[in-house]
């Protein structure tokens, strides 16, 4: 369903083993962050995993919500990695190298709804699809956008949130949440998937 380790679109495989995403076909909330985390001892990661400040918040809001199905992949399968073999934002050629899996992990998944962390995630999916994208709120009053029958919401990166505004957090979450909630009757239905 994702990437695997014979990919060689772009350089990133050759220092990293790519992750693999995703395991359920009964998805109704997919989270898609930017790119993978920097791997020291070689294991497959979990894609905004709890153990990150990022993948505690996203367990945070996917607490209060029992029987809705989640699932978490990022927009660049691999970590990208700069000269001293730190975490970078992956570039926009980057970016488009990986595109195509997360077209066939949405296909495959059918979520209905799409959560893309931060701006750079969220111009890139959206820009790609024609779609032009103004900002975010900062009363976390955000704007969807529909296609295909799936909801795509551009959210602050929880990473955003646990640096800068952690006094707000439990407001950010309870937003989340309702977005989710309010949207719970069109969870029950499947929908079609995007067009690459």
């Amino acid at each position: 369903m994702a990437c695997d380790n014979n990919c060689s679109a772009c350089i990133l495989n050759e220092d990293q083993h790519t992750l693999i995403t995703l395991n359920s076909l009964d998805i109704d909330v997919l989270w898609v962050g930017l790119s993978a985390k920097k791997q020291k001892d070689g294991s497959i990661a979990i894609p905004l995993s709890p153990d990150t400040n990022t993948g505690r918040i996203i367990q945070k809001v996917e607490l209060g919500l029992e029987g809705c199905n989640f699932a978490k992949t990022n927009l660049v399968k691999c970590a990208p990695l700069d000269k001293n073999d730190k975490l970078r934002y992956p570039t926009n050629k980057e970016m488009n190298f990986c595109y195509h899996f997360l077209v066939d992990e949405i296909n495959d998944l059918r979520p209905k709804i799409v959560f893309l962390l931060g701006l750079n995630v969220a111009n890139f999916v959206l820009n790609k699809n024609r779609i032009k994208h103004v900002g975010l709120d900062s009363e976390y009053n955000y704007a969807n956008y529909k296609w295909e029958n799936i909801i795509f919401i551009p959210i602050h990166h929880p990473s955003f949130i646990h640096i800068y505004k952690r006094k707000q957090l439990d407001v950010y979450v309870e937003k989340l949440q309702n977005i989710i909630f309010d949207n719970f009757n069109i969870l029950k239905t499947k929908v079609p998937g995007i067009a690459s």
